[in-house]
This record gives C-alpha cells, structure tokens and sequence, in this order.
C-alpha cells in the first residue's frame, strides 16, 4: 500500500511539471541613461565594454592626464546603468608621474570570474577577480623583449579548455609590433607562450569563435597598405586581404558571418572606409562614405572608436570627431552593406558601443546608456559609394614581402616572458567614479503572460506579451519580433506560439518598439 502511494505521488508530481512549467527568468531590456564624475583634471579613456551574464556590464580602459600619468580602471554597471563598483589600479613604480597603467581587455570565465589584461610599466599586468569585485590575485609577467620595448599594446583574451590564453602586441624597441601569446591556468601560472615576428607601425590580433585568430598589419610598401589576415587554430594562414590604402586608427571585429574592417581614407579627412569579408575572406562589400555631418552641421571626423553586429540590424560603426567638443555619432550597415540608420548622440565621444538584442549599449566618458537606434535623419552623409581601390586577397599564403607570421620560423624571434610577480596595484585611495544620475525609460514596457514556461517535445504552448497603456493591460502580441537562440530547440510563430522539437533549453527573445524581455524555455 506505502509503495501504491509513493508511486501515485511521483506520477501526481510528473503531472504537476506537465502542467505547471520551470520558473523562468525575464529580464527588462529597457533603455536607460547612467551620468557618473571623475576628478575634474583626469581624462576617462574607455578601451571597451562587455555585457556579462548577470545582466549587467563591465567597462574598462584608464584615467590619466595630460602629464602621461594614468591609472587602469574596472567598472561594474547593472543592468540599468547602475554602478555598483569600481576598482583602479597603479603600476609598481606610483611615486613617478611617467609611470602608465591601462586595461585594455577583460573577459568573463565559465565559472563567472573576470581576466582584466593590459600594461603596467612596461609588463602585461593581469588581474583576475570575482564578479562582485573582489581581488583574486594580480600578476605583472615582465616584457619579453629587454632591448627597449616600451610595453604592451593591445590584448585580448579568450579561455581555452584548460587555460587562458592572452594575446596581443608588444609595442616599441627593435620588436615593435610584434604578437605575443601567453597561455596561463586559472591561477595565473605560464603554461605556454611565445612571441613572434610582426615589424609593423600598427598591429592588430583577436582571437576568433573557431578558436583561430584574426590579425591587421598597417606596413609601408610602394604606399601605405594593409593586410588583414586569418589563422586557424594552429597559427597557419587561411586567407591575407591585402588593402592598398592607410590602415590607421582601424576597427575590426568578427561578426556572424565574417568579419568587419573600418579604419579612415588616406591623407583625407571625414572619409571612412567600411569592409566586410566573409569566414572564407570573400568580400561581401566595401563602402565609402563621406563628409558625415549631424543635422545642425557639425563635422565629424573619420575615426572609428568601435564596431559591434546588432541581431537585428546588421552593423554599427561608431564614431568622433577628435576635438575637445565631441561630436558621436552612430551609423547602421545591414548584412549587406546597405545604410539602415544613423543616429547623432550630442557631444559625446562614442568610445564603445555594444548590442543588447536590437538596442546600442553607449560607453562615453561619463555616461553609459543603452538606446533604441533604428532612426534615420540625425545625420547627414553626402556621399555613400563603393571604394574605388583594389582589394587582393590570397588564399592559404602570404603577400610576398610580408614578414609577417604566427608560426615562429626564426629561433631569434621566438622570445619568452619571464615568470609572474605576485604585486598589488591596487590603489583603494582613488575612487575612479561618482554617481551622478541614472534614468531608466519605462515606457511601453512589455511583459510575458507567465513568470514560468516549459514546452513539450512534439507539442505547442502559447505566450502572450502585454503592456500596460492608461491602466489597462493591452495584449500587444502580434506586434511583437520573436528571435530564437537555438532553431533547433523550437520554434514561434508570429502569434507566439511556441512548439517544442527537441528536448534542451533556450532562450527567446522578444522586440517590440524597442523594448526587449528575454524568456528562458526548457523544452521536456
């Protein structure tokens, strides 16, 4: 009879999770505006910022002044632009005001701990740390070439399966330009690294989502030109776009279907180069456009600050006019390389803008804000063409002059760092930044029908979104865009009904007039 029972309450309770699905979380993607101070003498630097998996964001870069004197910061913003901590950190020398030290990379490991890389002094200063801001440790790997690089450029980092791999340039000396890779495990110890031969005015490397890497190389031939490679995993050249312009200034990122290159005309002012390559390095498009200008007419010159792939709306370049008063600016490509939007921002510099599934997330100095951008008007472009110069690429080799290579060939350019100091920058006297305002746009927000949703394997759920207009909950469901992380885990038809095809979790999205909720669906 005890046995009847307990199999009578398993089944009642398998009914129960039939009926009544998982918990699920939805999270307000509604836009907002943080306003935040620095000291009135230091210059706020944004090197970058990532949206982490608590919803909120981490930005990065440095505070300095004129005088060369600079401290690296982190900042931790919520998802409403809230700050909720800062750090600042000094390099070993703190007495001298030469002494430089800048972020210019972080990333979140799977466990949801941080890796923030960039320069101390003239040493690769790591620092790893929890996601509510406690110091794990800080290493400072001293500079591999003792012939007079004066540090590091560039990084980026990436976790592999079993350790963190930092990549990036050492800048200066008779190795100028060179790439370094730095492999180290969750506790900052070498586990590999080298570095090998790039003799360039300007370097770029990022990593890539196929575990390879993607490299820009500015170099002086007969003109100014660049070459813009991909390595698998291996370090070997799959494909070198050679540009026959100046690549200075550039902006490269991967996107879902290859990768985006923008970097100013030679010798010409307010002209901007955008290119897309495909994976393979077929290229997709190549654009030019000139004099951009905001409506009331102020300039804007041709430096691109960043680059990001909306889910929706193609790409976006931001860009700054360079001068004491700023002049941002966005401008919206689609996959295609069409103009979409633009989208004037005042007088702030547009130092990093990423996607939040259809909505621009803005780092500037002293303000971080998150905007609908698909509106067109606020700026003027007065000429948008194909690039008129020639684009090269090779398949599988390199340009015949190029000396560049991720494979070591040479022993006298396969250099080592040497092992960690353990040190503390940390600098608890300094206070990076003061909250001054944050303001959150509620307006048509939209909400699920349900706080939990589960779906069948073979069978169809309905969900409804509103929103509340005077007072009175208005079903707004088929105005909505649904966006699905994994097609294979189910589908949505535009009414919102959802059916599952195979067993797992994803996330759906759901747009409307910019607004954004993201659902959790686990599918039985």
């Amino acid at each position: 009879m005890k046995m009847k029972k307990l199999i009578m309450k398993i089944v009642a309770a398998l009914i129960l999770l039939t009926l009544f699905p998982t918990q699920i979380k939805i999270v307000s993607a509604a836009p907002f505006k943080s306003t935040f101070s620095t000291a009135s003498d230091i210059e706020h630097v944004i090197a970058g910022t990532i949206p982490i998996s608590d919803d909120g964001y981490i930005q990065f870069g440095y505070l300095g002044r004129s005088d060369y004197f600079s401290i690296a910061f982190i900042l931790k913003f919520d998802s409403k632009g809230k700050i909720l901590w800062n750090k600042t950190f000094r390099g070993a020398k703190k007495e001298n005001p030469m002494e430089r030290a800048y972020f210019t990379a972080v990333t979140e490991l799977e466990d949801k701990t941080l890796i923030a890389a960039g320069t101390a002094g003239s040493d690769l200063f790591v620092v790893k740390f929890t996601a509510s801001g406690d110091i794990l440790w800080q290493k400072a790997y001293n500079k591999p070439d003792a012939r007079g690089a004066l540090g590091i450029g560039a990084c980026d980092i990436t976790e592999k399966e079993s350790s963190i791999e930092i990549v990036g340039q050492v800048c200066g000396g008779g190795k100028h330009g060179q790439f370094f890779f730095l492999n180290i495990d969750t506790n900052g110890t070498i586990k590999g690294e080298n570095i090998v031969g790039s003799y360039s005015n300007d370097s770029t490397i990022k990593h890539t989502s196929d575990g390879g890497y993607i490299t820009l190389v500015s170099r002086l031939g007969s003109i100014w030109y660049g070459d813009l490679s991909k390595f698998d995993e291996n370090r070997n050249r799959e494909w070198t776009a050679t540009i026959g312009n100046y690549l200075l200034w550039p902006a490269i990122d991967e996107v879902s279907d290859g990768f985006i290159l923008v970097f100013p005309n030679y010798n010409k002012e307010k002209v901007l180069n955008a290119l897309k390559f495909s994976e393979s390095g077929e290229i997709i498009y190549k654009k030019l456009l000139a004099d951009i200008r905001t409506k009331d007419g102020t300039s804007v010159s041709n430096l691109p600050k960043s680059t990001t792939e909306s889910s929706n709306l193609g790409s976006y370049i931001g860009l700054h006019d360079g001068s004491t008063t700023y002049a941002g600016v966005i401008i919206g490509l689609s996959p295609e390389g069409t103009l979409t939007s633009t989208l004037a921002l005042g007088n702030i510099l547009a130092a990093s803008i990423i996607d939040d599934e259809g909505e621009l997330v803005v780092s500037s100095p002293g303000m971080f804000q998150k905007l609908n951008p698909s509106s067109k008007g606020s700026v003027n472009i007065k000429s948008f063409t194909e690039i008129p110069y020639d684009v090269t690429v090779t398949i599988g080799e390199a340009p015949k002059d190029d000396p560049n290579n991720l494979v070591p060939t040479d022993a006298s350019i396969y250099n080592t760092f040497s092992a960690p100091n353990d040190v503390n920058y940390y600098n608890d006297k300094i206070v990076g930044f003061t909250q001054t305002g944050v303001t959150v746009d509620t307006s048509n927000k939209i909400y699920a029908s349900a706080k939990s949703l589960s779906a069948i394997k073979g069978k169809t759920v309905q969900v409804k979104i509103y929103m509340n207009v005077d007072g009175v909950k208005k079903n707004v469901t088929s105005e909505c865009t649904f966006k699905v992380s994994n097609k294979s885990m189910i589908s949505v038809s535009k009414s919102g009904i959802i059916k599952g095809l195979k067993k797992g979790a994803c996330k759906l999205t759901v747009m409307r007039k910019g607004k954004t909720i993201k659902i959790s669906v686990t599918v039985k």
